[in-house]
């Protein structure tokens, strides 16, 4: 996930009322001037979403969180850019939790193979190139597809013809009372999508101790990595879930 600078993206909560200003400004894109975007005005169906998007007429531009919200930037393309169906059927696979090492069994190729299936396809679809660091909507999106029913996201607003701004309340939150607090706040930023950098400068901690609470993480949960824990997250799994 690349994540707007707090002094790029100015968000105000209040109410039902969301002030962005100058999204992504860095990256020489042209800010959003200051708007209102009340909501929520719409519903849009996950499913519906991830097909817009593998058959490229969406990309997600821009993702950020606030306040235990995940919001994203989708961009309407004005011509289609289909991603190819072998890509997106691996990145399916790994967005629902499942081990590159058992893609690549099933498929009888390397590991290498699927990783290179999923960077190229991410960067058909968004601004990020890491699995365990797309969007968390994105994540959402693919089970949605493959069938799980979970809550509508809310469409805020349009920003113009081409561009609109999904949140959904980041999920996860199953996974608090199976926690110690640090480890929470660790768990809910990786669900989220920081990297491992993102999440020691945001809890002012060394790299080292967030590689610590996310291996004791795992282990509570009986989950093997950041892929898993976010699949779960949004299944509202996690095998300590169910006892010992």
């Amino acid at each position: 996930m690349k994540w707007i600078p707090s002094e790029v993206v100015a968000i105000v909560l209040r109410m039902d009322v969301l002030h962005l200003c100058q999204l992504d400004a860095e990256r020489g894109s042209p800010s959003l001037s200051p708007l209102a975007l009340r909501g929520p005005t719409n519903n849009i169906d996950l499913e519906s979403l991830w097909r817009r998007l593998v058959e490229g007429q969406s990309f997600f531009r821009g993702t950020f969180s606030s306040g235990g919200t995940s919001y994203a930037v989708i961009r309407e393309l004005p011509e289609r850019r289909p991603v190819p169906p072998v890509g997106v059927r691996v990145l399916e696979r790994v967005l629902l939790g499942e081990q590159p090492k058992s893609i690549a069994a099933g498929l009888d190729c390397a590991v290498s193979t699927i990783s290179v299936h999923v960077t190229s396809t991410l960067l058909g679809l968004s601004d990020e190139s890491s699995a365990s660091r797309a969007s968390i909507l994105l994540v959402m999106a693919v089970h949605a597809a493959d069938g799980f029913v979970q809550p509508s996201v809310s469409v805020h607003a349009w920003r113009s013809g081409s561009e609109l701004i999904v949140s959904a309340e980041t999920p996860g939150r199953q996974f608090e009372p199976l926690l110690s607090p640090g480890e929470w706040q660790v768990a809910r930023l990786c669900i989220e999508g920081m990297s491992h950098v993102q999440m020691a400068l945001t809890r002012g901690t060394a790299r080292r101790t967030v590689a610590n609470q996310l291996a004791s993480i795992y282990q509570k949960l009986r989950l093997s990595g950041r892929s898993a824990l976010r699949a779960a997250a949004v299944r509202g799994g996690g095998a300590a879930a169910g006892g010992p």
